[in-house]
């Protein structure tokens, strides 16, 4: 058993776990997640982190490759997710998650056995946000599109499938 199911033991869970991360940009989705990364098992969704290496082993950029790769990074991702589900591995999906319409085309691939849940990473002042967003070398994200992001951004229901929402606060 991995820390995600140990954590979860106390409210019944016992069994795999999907646990999607919702926020824009720079709330703190990934940095999140790395206290728990080291989990046998647990299978990682994200494009960020697939374009980064990419990015890495190429020795450029993230906005250098992202046009060029974003299709095939969510190509590996979807072909993890369903591997994942085959095995019943616990599942973290980090992506910023922004649309009902997105996350509940995502919870109607899992099998009926996983147990679903979502994080939703509050915003931090617009300060420190900006901050965080300008401190990201290579990976910039234009004001026009953080606006639509903010203007699209559709707070999670249970109504979309979820088992339960959890609320992280800004850092």
């Amino acid at each position: 058993m991995n820390k995600m199911n140990e954590y979860f033991d106390d409210i019944g869970v016992g069994r795999p776990v999907c646990a999607m991360y919702v926020g824009l940009p720079g709330v703190g989705k990934s940095t999140f997640r790395e206290g728990i990364m080291a989990d046998e098992g647990m299978v990682i969704l994200s494009t960020d982190d697939w374009i980064e290496t990419a990015a890495a082993q190429e020795g450029t950029t993230y906005d250098a490759i992202w046009q060029r790769d974003i299709k095939k990074a969510e190509g590996a991702m979807r072909a993890d997710f369903a591997h994942a589900i085959d095995v019943g591995a616990d599942i973290i999906i980090d992506r910023t998650n922004l649309s009902a319409k997105k996350r509940r085309s995502i919870i109607a691939q899992l099998p009926a056995n996983y147990y679903n849940m979502v994080f939703v990473f509050q915003t931090p002042p617009e300060g420190v946000w900006m901050q965080r967003l300008q401190a990201r070398s290579g990976k910039l994200i234009p004001p026009l599109v953080l606006d639509s992001m903010q203007d699209n951004f559709v707070i999670p229901t249970l109504e979309e499938g979820w088992d339960m929402i959890c609320k992280v606060p800004a850092t």
